[in-house]
């Protein structure tokens, strides 16, 4: 572990998504897991919707843009509580590890989880509109390890990554990191490429830590990062961008233009990562 430490920034922002793609809880403080963050109940992505008609295939706000603006909270050790515009409040019981669990993946890598219902079910066919009502099931993550299989050597991106660094349902790494600056500067290029329109800010990626700092993408060369005393972490590498960058994280509309992922090609490109990879923030493991 480094003994010596340069600051480059202030914590600014802390966000935990309970359910994968649904709405982010803003907390002033949180607990660092090896899969995540925790704020009281609320732990990162434990919760998944999955489609019960096409092989529990997870559904995510990639296709189903609504999933944006669900809530879902835990009050308690046993009960979660769903909440979205337009429909009534949900609360239900949390499933047991008693119960048989259901398989799905996410990129490839297997993983599972526990039912929470035909009650939610139905709550979140209709509240996506879905034509089956009961054809998304709710899984929640009862396992206190994560399901998923050690990451494969070769894929790992930076020196110091770790094979363990595996979330519960996250896309690919327990935390991600985003800065101040880095936003900053990709709304001036937005604003000189005439798309004034567009205002983006650290929602719209989907962060877990936001710093604010001084200079635009400093953070793709740190290493190490600790905040405050106790926590720290390891820079994973470059987080992967993909059409989920359009999603409004408010509305839930998709950006008609492609924004801002038409304007990240243009300078934030890393071919060495393999095919047209376009990077914004970096994932941490935790030390």
């Amino acid at each position: 572990m480094a003994n010596i430490w340069n600051q480059i920034g202030v914590l600014d922002r802390i966000y935990i998504y309970p359910l994968k793609s649904g709405k982010g809880l803003p907390v002033q403080k949180a607990k660092v897991d090896k899969y995540g963050l925790t704020h009281q109940e609320n732990e990162d992505r434990r919760f998944v919707l999955v489609d019960s008609v096409h092989d529990f295939k997870v559904m995510t706000g990639r296709r189903y843009h609504g999933l944006v603006k669900v809530e879902l909270s835990k009050s308690n050790s046993n009960t979660f509580t769903l909440k979205a515009p337009g429909v009534e409040p949900f609360t239900g019981v949390l499933p047991s590890s008693s119960s048989l669990p259901i398989e799905t993946n996410i990129f490839g890598n297997t993983c599972r989880g526990y039912d929470c219902g035909d009650a939610a079910s139905l709550w979140f066919g209709k509240y996506l509109q879905l034509e089956n009502l009961s054809r998304c099931r709710l899984l929640y993550h009862c396992d206190e390890k994560s399901s998923r299989s050690l990451i494969d050597s070769k894929q790992l991106m930076t020196s110091l990554s770790m094979v363990e660094d595996v979330p519960f349902y996250a896309d690919g790494y327990p935390i991600l990191l985003t800065t101040s600056r880095s936003v900053k500067y990709l709304n001036e290029v937005l604003k000189n490429q005439e798309e004034q329109d567009l205002i983006v800010d650290d929602k719209r990626f989907r962060t877990n830590i936001h710093i604010q700092n001084n200079i635009p993408f400093d953070e793709d060369n740190w290493t190490r990062i600790r905040i405050g005393s106790e926590a720290f972490f390891r820079n994973d590498g470059p987080c992967r961008r993909c059409n989920f960058t359009t999603i409004d994280p408010v509305h839930g509309l998709k950006n008609e233009k492609n924004q801002p992922l038409k304007t990240l090609s243009t300078f934030r490109l890393k071919r060495e990562l393999g095919g047209n990879s376009l990077c914004f923030g970096i994932n941490l493991g935790v030390d």
